[in-house]
């Protein structure tokens, strides 16, 4: 059952969703019209205002992956482990 309360927000919710659809739709209209007028098309990244992805750093991601997990020496693995 739903309550009043929670039909606004759905309400609210299924408002802002279609206005942003509308935003997308005539976003992309405008900038059609506008790339049928220019001399030299520019770059997709530069239309998308993305980069090439930064190569993540390994190294980083595992000394954060090793902090987050318990300091644990093979000895005590063992013995946890049964064996």
């Amino acid at each position: 059952m739903i309550t009043p309360r929670l039909l606004l927000f759905e309400m609210d919710a299924a408002r802002a969703r279609i206005e942003r659809q509308e935003d997308v739709i005539l976003t992309a209209a405008w900038a059609s019209a506008a790339l049928q007028r220019v001399k030299k098309l520019p770059k997709l990244s530069e239309m998308l205002r993305r980069g090439p992805k930064p190569k993540q750093d390994l190294r980083m991601y595992l000394d954060g992956a090793k902090a987050r997990l318990p300091a644990i020496t093979m000895d005590q693995w063992r013995a946890r482990a049964g064996g």
